[in-house]
């Protein structure tokens, strides 16, 4: 992400404009039992972002960080099988959203009515925060791991 930024800004600041989207997820901010490397890598990433929004102000570049909850995709459903075998089989059917949705956010603050959101690290989690942690944290009894 670092040297990405340092390639793409120039140029983005050459043209007086430009969008930078992180995506990370709500364990940036909400701890995941036996995840403790993720959670940190998404706090950075997040944390990076909001650093670049804020040393890029004024210039028509913005930069925020989406933090994207329980997406419907196939390595998700394999990640939530071997991780957390004890969730109902049912738990992305009713918590995981369509990817697509997520894609909805980013055109969203592409458009000229995204340029005042800069330095956002936007939820887009569905109560995933509130709720799956909670069950991510039990074993098939209930008890903290």
């Amino acid at each position: 992400m670092f040297l990405t930024r340092r390639a793409v800004v120039p140029v983005m600041l050459q043209q007086g404009q430009g969008k930078i989207f992180n995506l990370t997820s709500p364990a940036s901010s909400t701890p995941v039992p036996e995840a403790s490397a993720y959670c940190a890598s998404r706090a950075a990433t997040e944390h990076l972002s909001a650093v670049l929004a804020a040393e890029l102000a004024g210039t028509g570049v913005t930069s925020n960080s989406i933090n994207i909850g329980a997406t419907d995709t196939p390595v998700f459903r394999e990640v939530i099988a071997t991780l957390y075998p004890h969730l109902p089989h049912d738990w992305v059917d009713r918590w995981g959203r369509d990817p697509v949705e997520a894609a909805a956010m980013v055109v969203y603050l592409c458009t000229r009515a995204g340029d005042g959101v800069n330095g956002q690290s936007l939820q887009w989690s569905d109560g995933w925060i509130r709720r799956g942690v909670q069950l991510l944290s039990r074993d098939g009894a209930g008890r903290s791991r």
